[in-house]
């Protein structure tokens, strides 16, 4: 049968949720994805768009999710972990975003801590851990970088070392 527009709305959301879920730990890009959906939910249920706009938002959605593999090249990075602490930093900012200055941030990572640091195994040992760590928060706080306040939020010096875990490993 053919579904009307808002059950189409709906099986759109479910499969959209359903990828999200599949790759949220993945990536830290599908936050912002989930945030712009939960959004789009939110319009709907309250009906301030009309329903064809929401499902033509929720289609750009969709093939944004497509596209998300190709996504940091396409801004530009050099690699997936770049972008994904990028992203863990955008995703964290309140306000102002400065990107510019946290793409800065994140190729410095890879430039001046990973590329020079890492080794096979690293990871399994955790005084290389703390001390690749230790070499981010003095990154942070170098006065190029010292706005983002990155050395002011444990939790997102955390999310960045899960970040170059996730994609620096190496065995």
């Amino acid at each position: 049968t053919k579904l009307n527009p808002s059950d189409k709305a709906e099986k759109i959301i479910r499969d959209i949720e359903t990828v999200i879920r599949l790759n949220e730990i993945n990536s830290a890009i599908y936050i912002e994805f989930q945030n712009r959906l939960d959004e789009l939910i939110k319009q709907k249920n309250e009906h301030s768009l009309e329903i064809e706009e929401i499902l033509n938002k929720l289609g750009v959605l969709y093939s944004e999710l497509d596209d998300v593999a190709s996504l940091p090249t396409r801004m530009g990075f050099v690699d997936k972990g770049t972008f994904e602490i990028y992203t863990v930093i955008k995703n964290s900012s309140k306000g102002d975003f400065n990107e510019e200055l946290v793409r800065d941030f994140a190729l410095s990572i890879l430039d001046n801590i990973i590329k020079k640091k890492i080794y096979i195994g690293w990871q399994d040992v955790p005084r290389e851990y703390e001390r690749l760590q230790s070499d981010i928060e003095l990154l942070a706080v170098n006065p190029r970088f010292e706005e983002l306040g990155i050395d002011e939020h444990e939790d997102l010096l955390e999310r960045i070392m899960r970040a170059v875990l996730q994609n620096y490993s190496l065995s």
